[in-house]
This record gives C-alpha cells, sequence and structure tokens, in this order.
C-alpha cells in the first residue's frame, strides 16, 4: 500500500521557459550510413549533482523512416555540450543472419525508458537507498527482413518486442545489460508479478519514486487479452534485478487487444505519462487514438486529459479539455516548486484531418498550466514555434513529394539537481523534418537533435531525492 505525504499548499506557478539552452544534437560516433542525430529525450536523477538523459538515435538521410538507432545515457552535471566521455551506449541496432536461405535480420531498437534511483538516494528517514546507483529500462524492438539496406514498417514478417535492462552508475561509469526479452503478441507477454496484466507498449515519461520502489507509466492488456488499460506499474528491485511486481489500471476498455504493428494506434489512449503532484497525489494523461481512424475535433485525440489518484486503485478524470491539442504525444508534468503543466502540439483547424497535404503539425510546441484546483488548465504557453524562428524547413525540392515539416515534439520534464546544487525542472523535446511518415534522404537542419531547456518557477523548490550533501 502507498503511502503519500500530506497535503501542502499549491505553488505559485511557472514564470518562463528557456530557449536554446541546450541542443544534443549529433552523438560523438559515427554510423556507417546516414547521419546520427539525437532526438527523443528523458532525463532523470543520475547521482547527486548529475542528471542523465535516456537520449534517442536516429540514422538520418537514408532512404529509410523512422531508422532508430537504440539509446546513449548521456549524464551532465551542467546545462553545456557533453564531452564524448560523458555519453554511454545504452542500447544499440543489430543485423543477424536470417533463416536459411532468406536475407539478414535488422534488430531495431527503440528509445529506452525506465526509472533509476540515483547514487547517493536517501530514504526519508536519511537512511541509505538500498537500491541507489539501480535502475531499470525498456525499449521497444522491432526485427525486420533487411534487404539492400532497406526495412519496412508494414512488412508483414515484422516482429514486435519489449526488452528490459538493468542499469548501473557508479560514479564514473555507466552500464547497461540486456535482462529480458519478451513478444507483444499474445501468449508471450511481459507479464507484470502475479497480476494478470502484462505490458502491451510504450509509455512517454520516465519513473517516479514511491518508497523503495519506482512507478513507470504503461499501457498494459490482459494476459488474456480481453481487455486493455493506460495504468501504472510498480517496480520492486528483488534478487539484484529490478521487475514489475504490481499494476494499478487507470481506465480499462474492454478488448479484444489489437494484434500486429502498431497496436497502441488502435488503442483508445495510449502513451501515457505520470507525475507526482504537489499533494502527493498521482496525475496521469495519455494520447487518444480514437482520431486515427475517426478524425474529429471533439475526438479524443485532440483532448487534454488528466486523471487522479490519491489511493491506490481509485482513479478520477479532473482534466478533459476537447479540441485543445493535435493528435500528437502529451504528457503531464510537475515542476521545482510543484506546479502541474501539460505539453503537447496545440490544436490547429488547418492541420485537421492529417493528411499529406498538411503534414503533422507540430511545428509549435505549447504548455497549459494546471489550474489551483486541478479541473482545468490555464491558457497554452508557447514553447517553441519552428517555422517562425527557423524558416522553412530544408527539403530536397521534389516536386512529387510531399514538403518536409517541422516536427518538434514528445515533450517530457523531470526535476533534477545539477552541480550547483539547485533543483531545475528540465524539459526535453525532439526537433527535426520529415514528410509525413516518410524520409527521402533529406539531410538533418542543424536544428535537428534533442532540445534541453529549463521551465523557471516562482514558487520554492521540492526536491525529488533526498542526498546527504
Amino acid at each position: 500500500m502507498t503511502t503519500y505525504p500530506r497535503p501542502s499548499p499549491l505553488p505559485s506557478g511557472i514564470a518562463r521557459v528557456t530557449r536554446d539552452r541546450l541542443l544534443l544534437s549529433a552523438p560523438p560516433d559515427r554510423a556507417s550510413q546516414g547521419i546520427l542525430r539525437y532526438a527523443l529525450g528523458f532525463p532523470f536523477q543520475a547521482g547527486p549533482r548529475t542528471m542523465g538523459i535516456m537520449a534517442m538515435r536516429t540514422l538520418e538521410a537514408t532512404p529509410n523512416y523512422g531508422y532508430l538507432d537504440g539509446s546513449d545515457v548521456i549524464l551532465l552535471d551542467d546545462l553545456v555540450q557533453p564531452r564524448p566521455e560523458q555519453v554511454f551506449p545504452a542500447t544499440r541496432n543489430a543485423i543477424e543472419p536470417g533463416p536459411a536461405g532468406e536475407p539478414p535480420q535488422l534488430q531495431l531498437r527503440g528509445p529506452m525508458l525506465g526509472g533509476f534511483v540515483p547514487l547517493g538516494a536517501l530514504r526519508p528517514d536519511g537512511s541509505p537507498h538500498p537500491h541507489a546507483g539501480t535502475g531499470f529500462g525498456i525499449a521497444q524492438s522491432q526485427r525486420f527482413p533487411f534487404v539492400d539496406d532497406r526495412f519496412q514498417w508494414s512488412d508483414p514478417q515484422r516482429l514486435d518486442m519489449n526488452e528490459a535492462y538493468q542499469l548501473a552508475y557508479d560514479g564514473k561509469s555507466f552500464t547497461t545489460r540486456l535482462s529480458h526479452r519478451w513478444m507483444q503478441k499474445s501468449g508471450e507477454p511481459l507479464r507484470i508479478g502475479d497480476t494478470d496484466w502484462a505490458v502491451l507498449t510504450d509509455w512517454l515519461s520516465t519513473a517516479i519514486p514511491d518508497g523503495d520502489d519506482l512507478l513507470l507509466p504503461t499501457l498494459g492488456a490482459k494476459v488474456d487479452r480481453s481487455a486493455l488499460s493506460v495504468g501504472v506499474i510498480r517496480w520492486a528491485r528483488r534478487g539484484g534485478a529490478w521487475t514489475p511486481v504490481d499494476y494499478d489500471p487507470v481506465e480499462v476498455t474492454p478488448g479484444p487487444v489489437p494484434e500486429g504493428p502498431n497496436p497502441k494506434e488502435r488503442c483508445p489512449w495510449m502513451e501515457p505519462s505520470l507525475a507526482r503532484d504537489a499533494d502527493g497525489s498521482l496525475l496521469v494523461a495519455a494520447r487518444g487514438a480514437d482520431t486515427f481512424h475517426d478524425a474529429g475535433p471533439t475526438g479524443s485525440g485532440y483532448v487534454l486529459r488528466v486523471w487522479r489518484s490519491t489511493s491506490p486503485g481509485k482513479w478520477e478524470t479532473i482534466v478533459n479539455v476537447p479540441a485543445a491539442r493535435l493528435n500528437s504525444p502529451v504528457t503531464v508534468n510537475v515542476t521545482a516548486d510543484g506546479s502541474a503543466y501539460l505539453v503537447s502540439n496545440p490544436y490547429d483547424r488547418a492541420f485537421i484531418p492529417e493528411t499529406d497535404a498538411t503534414g503533422r503539425g507540430r511545428e509549435r510546441v505549447a504548455l497549459w498550466p494546471l489550474n489551483s484546483t486541478r479541473t482545468g488548465v490555464q491558457s497554452a504557453m508557447i514553447v517553441r514555434d519552428c517555422l517562425r524562428e527557423f524558416g522553412p524547413p530544408p527539403t530536397l525540392g521534389r516536386p512529387d513529394q510531399p514538403p518536409e515539416k517541422w516536427m518538434a515534439d514528445h515533450a517530457n520534464g523531470v526535476t533534477v539537481r545539477l552541480a550547483d546544487g539547485q533543483w531545475r525542472h528540465i524539459l526535453c523535446y525532439r526537433l527535426c523534418h520529415y514528410p509525413r511518415y516518410r524520409n527521402y534522404g533529406t539531410p538533418p537542419s542543424p536544428h535537428n537533435g534533442c532540445a534541453v531547456e529549463e521551465i523557471v518557477t516562482t514558487g520554492p523548490a521540492r526536491p525529488t531525492w533526498r542526498f546527504s550533501e
């Protein structure tokens, strides 16, 4: 049973968001083809005055759309460009022999997300945290036939998997070890403890502490495939390894649970995020997916939705704002002073419905502070306007293809402490440009990468972790 802290006064609010504070652009290594760039980034506290970022790698300027290459873990004690020795390989693609007479197989690895107990962390009573310096990661992985350096996301032979990793940091080196691999299809799930739930697919925020354990949002499915749900997994470290032990479903939808490629895009909700509010309650947001098939501004694909829990197993919808965002990733976050907010791409009727002609409409990033009663949102604050700031994106100028579009998305925030001892709220999001779901080999712009910004607030900081120093 989770014990929540006593309620405290609500925070003062968000003052501003920095711009161009840090761009993680190119990894220090070189690719055998294409151009390597960072994309999605998920921050976490790694040590007493060190933050980590689980940074997804992409191969751009190739004939393949969505050519991912796993993740690096980048350690920072200040918001400046990292040195090569601060970058640690976490996961990587692999090319493996296929069955006899078949082409080779590409094991393509997506972004790693998870949770971490920072080195030197203490329990609330001041005793050493038993799992300090360890954590876990989960990454989706796909296996494709790989012919002439090409793969297809729609390939009927594609296999979808979840991979679990054990993470460790000793103050000098950050290590990643693959511990388990499960198929996403029925019959071979990543089961959550002794429950009848299993992990279906991914989420959009790093885990938060809860006692000695870590809580991670996920899109789950019943083991018998009779229902699915966004929810919260409890991860515990047992026998020297982090493992999922319990599940708290937020909103359950009867099945059937989708099979095959991209199951999340056929679920009512997907890509959940999780944060702890200033009063100790849990907040969950998720991206509605219904408008991939039934476009309309009142559908869940354009809604800002937040659920809240003040005790395990009890969730209520507290925010439901229609026609507020585009059908793109959305996360709920809580700043250093406890101000809660949502962040996504703001609604624009010009991009409805989403088509090749309009592009994806993700040129702008906005955040919506939750009001003091947590029943709605305040006016949107624009964080980034790519078209206004950067001008048109680069293009190969092929008139037979859709135009390139800026994409600034997958924004998520975490409060961390850096070298100066100050607690800061870090916001990470991806910057890139593509035609809709396609790639024609356009070289990346100087703006492509993982943007790392700070959300500055007016109230006193609330530490996420306790340290002796």
